[in-house]
């Protein structure tokens, strides 16, 4: 049994100017995660959630990357932390939690870091991608529905900071709390199959 029904997730990893329109297909262009931020949560009723927040070490940021998240490279060479070490309390977080919803490709990230680290993110297949989920109820285009900027596009009051895991969490969490409570989505109908 579930203690909680639902978590979000959100990622922040590693990028350069261009990487996006690239795909990250230059040869050190690779995706390491560097913040992983989620709330656990049984419904909307409840105010209060459990929450995960981490950030991994990494020798050079890009000076994009810094500036995107403002998570600069003297925070992380303080702060950041093992991911081999941490992997333990990350994958604990989500044994009692029945589904997790991302908006984008967090669960390839999760895959491609598998590899970098040569360890298992346990919780991966309980992931699912809800942008298409909401693009479709909210009747905009997939590219639209951008975690930081779904409380604007729903007229919701949001100051969290863009491009920083935790804050995009809390953003995604406020609007899906209010559609849901606006009955315009319906997570209970949730299943991995979707």
């Amino acid at each position: 049994m579930f203690s909680y029904k639902y978590s979000i997730l959100d990622l922040e990893y590693t990028s350069w100017k261009g990487s996006l329109k690239r795909n990250w297909s230059l040869s050190f262009e690779q995706r390491h995660i560097i913040q992983l931020a989620s709330i656990k949560f049984v419904n909307f009723k409840i105010k209060n959630y459990k929450k995960i927040n981490k950030f991994f070490s990494h020798n050079k940021l890009s000076n994009y990357f810094q500036i995107l998240t403002k998570i600069n490279q003297r925070f992380i060479n303080d702060y950041g932390k093992n991911i081999n070490n941490e992997l333990f309390d990350i994958n604990n977080f989500f044994n009692d939690v029945r589904l997790i919803f991302c908006i984008g490709h967090d669960k390839e990230i999760l895959e491609l870091n598998e590899k970098y680290i040569n360890k298992k993110f346990k919780f991966k297949d309980k992931i699912i991608d809800i942008r298409p989920y909401l693009a479709e109820k909210l009747k905009i285009s997939e590219n639209e529905v951008i975690s930081s900027q779904l409380p604007r596009l729903l007229n919701i009051k949001n100051n969290n900071t863009p491009h920083n895991a935790l804050e995009d969490v809390k953003c995604v969490f406020t609007s899906l709390k209010y559609l849901n409570d606006n009955k315009i989505i319906d997570l209970d109908r949730f299943s991995l199959k979707y």
